[in-house]
């Protein structure tokens, strides 16, 4: 017997806007990594200042969600960009 699970990804909604757990995970993550290279900037572990961890945080989240959303494209509406190539 194969196990399924019937989990709302919709977390909790306000209003028209629905925050998705994926999207919890997300910005959690970001926050602890911002915390935690924050922490180790300030106690000298890592030769970073706060405004360099900062502009590293952003890249990161930057990065992920520029990346996720290319990456959702190419992998899941690819059909949309070929049929743009025909006339």
């Amino acid at each position: 017997m194969i196990w399924t699970h019937n989990i709302d990804p919709v977390a909790f909604s306000l209003g028209s806007l629905q925050i998705h757990w994926y999207g919890i995970a997300y910005a959690l993550a970001f926050l602890l990594a911002y915390l935690w290279f924050r922490s180790l900037a300030k106690s000298k572990k890592i030769n970073l200042n706060i405004d360099q961890v900062e502009t590293l945080i952003f890249s990161v989240i930057l990065g992920v969600v520029v990346g996720g959303r290319l990456g959702h494209f190419l992998l899941y509406e690819a059909n949309a960009l070929f049929s743009l190539a025909v006339f």
